[in-house]
């Protein structure tokens, strides 16, 4: 444990360092910014491999190389993750790395990333932008799954999740804010919350025209 946390401290630093300087590469095309867009990319699937508890020891014991990632082009940049596959009531969330990436403040840098996108909402959106924040959600996803404090903690972001939702229709926010309220009976009573949470669900099928069922699976959520 104490090889993890050393590893994980060393890995939060790197991201720290990116996400103080966001506004030099993130999304922008020169190969210099790609590149820190992959080291983003890296980081952020390592950070979430470590709450999987069926390979969070022997990824840090065996690291395996981040082949693709290294390996892609750079002007392609990987995604793989499905979130209607990947999370679900089967994966095994390790609860005690939660709570080290938790006190490890994990989830700061992130949050200064998400910070950056929604104050420059005007800017060019593309793949770049949208792989970064594709892995960061992922990894909030997991940070949140069946764990209350964690989920209180993400709580205090909800309108910043709301509007990436708003600006990118396929980051996986739906999965995100499912497991932000799913089993935590004090998050839903938040009368407040619920119906800012609610009524922006409720303009954005109005905005589509359209009842898709990850907007139904959100709705259901607060039930």
């Amino acid at each position: 444990r104490k090889l993890a946390i050393k590893t994980i401290e060393g890995e939060i630093k790197s991201l720290k360092e990116l996400a103080e300087t966001t506004e030099n590469w993130y999304g922008n095309n020169d190969e210099e910014s790609k590149e820190r867009t992959r080291e983003c990319v890296q980081l952020l699937r390592k950070l979430a491999n470590y709450l999987s508890s069926d390979n969070v020891l022997g990824k840090i014991q065996n690291p395996e190389p981040d082949a693709e990632i290294i390996t892609s082009p750079p002007k392609i940049l990987p995604t793989g993750f499905e979130f209607e596959e990947d999370m679900n009531d089967e994966i095994n969330v390790d609860p005690e790395f939660q709570l080290i990436l938790r006190h490890l403040k994990a989830i700061d840098p992130m949050m200064e990333i998400l910070e950056f996108e929604v104050a420059n909402t005007e800017d060019e959106k593309n793949e770049e932008k949208r792989i970064v924040l594709k892995e960061l959600v992922k990894f909030l996803a997991k940070f949140v799954h069946h764990q209350k404090y964690n989920q209180n903690l993400l709580m205090e972001h909800l309108p910043l999740f709301m509007k990436i939702m708003k600006n990118y229709s396929n980051c996986g926010v739906e999965t995100l804010l499912e497991e932000l309220f799913k089993g935590n009976k004090s998050l839903v009573k938040q009368t407040n919350q619920v119906e800012k949470f609610t009524k922006n669900i409720i303009s954005m099928i109005k905005l589509h025209k359209t009842s898709d069922p990850k907007s139904s699976k959100l709705l259901s959520s607060l039930q």
